[in-house]
């Protein structure tokens, strides 16, 4: 079941379950004009699904984007979309019932969340490597219009540095986890569309593929390690299919797409 994927990939990770719950649980009490972009993470329901799966500790965890002028190797968020933590209880369990019950059941029988997952860590390293490059006609058909005019206004603004920073290899993604799966009517009555969006979220450590061959395990409080808290990236990706009968297209779209560092503070 979803649910037990998602506590098997996110809260027995150690680091994940430490570092996510210790931003949320933070974020919820720093000042607003102080996280323009993340106003969406004091809904108070979200919040509190997220510190009540563990208990630890309190450290400050957030973009650097108040800091960018002083530290230009920081990235700061690419979009203004609502940045994604940690899983909800009720979308899990929402997602879980249209994973099996609509989506497997009715929709596409031979859909299978595993191979999506595996698909979809391809799908960030293919397109943060061509964002870097600033190759936007390699996206096209990928990635969606208004999300790629979005994407290339931000990374316009950013130093040849900061553009370094934004590839991520599918390796380097130490955790991931679906936010939510939805089932979308699209249109009018009598003309629907019917779609299927999944939103994910991954954790990236950048050099972990190379650490894994060394045999090395990143220690539990790297986030607070000079050597470590600078090498932590969060992604949001939100993926888009179209299942209506006859329809022109069926493969993945992606609709959104968000990245930053996350540092300690």
């Amino acid at each position: 079941m979803l649910l037990n994927n998602i506590c098997k990939n996110v809260y027995s990770n150690s680091r994940l379950r430490y570092y996510g719950v210790l931003a949320a649980n933070k974020i919820k009490k720093l000042e607003s004009n102080k996280l323009p972009n993340f106003s969406c993470l004091r809904e108070k329901r979200m919040i509190n699904s997220v510190i009540k799966t563990t208990n630890c500790g309190e450290k400050r965890f957030y973009s650097a984007q108040p800091n960018e002028e002083l530290n230009p190797l920081r990235l700061s968020a690419l979009t203004d979309d609502p940045l994604i933590l940690m899983p909800s209880f009720f979308k899990s369990v929402k997602s879980s019932y249209n994973l099996h019950f609509v989506l497997q059941s009715q929709i596409d029988k031979e859909f299978n969340m595993h191979e999506f997952a595996d698909g979809s860590k391809q799908a960030v390293e293919m397109v943060s490597h061509t964002l870097a490059v600033e190759d936007y006609d390699s996206l096209q058909g990928l990635v969606t219009p208004d999300v790629i005019q979005k994407l290339r206004y931000k990374i316009s603004t950013l130093s040849e540095a900061q553009k370094q920073l934004i590839p991520v290899k599918k390796e380097e993604i130490y955790g991931m986890f679906p936010y939510t799966i939805d089932v979308v009517s699209k249109g009018d009555e009598g003309r629907e569309r019917l779609f299927v969006e999944i939103k994910m979220t991954y954790y990236c450590l950048k050099g972990f593929g190379e650490m894994q061959k060394r045999g090395e395990i990143p220690p539990l409080q790297m986030g607070l390690m000079p050597e470590y808290r600078e090498k932590i990236f969060l992604v949001n990706c939100t993926f888009s299919r179209e299942y209506t009968e006859n329809a022109s297209s069926s493969s993945w779209v992606i609709n959104q797409y968000n990245e930053l560092m996350l540092v300690t503070a």
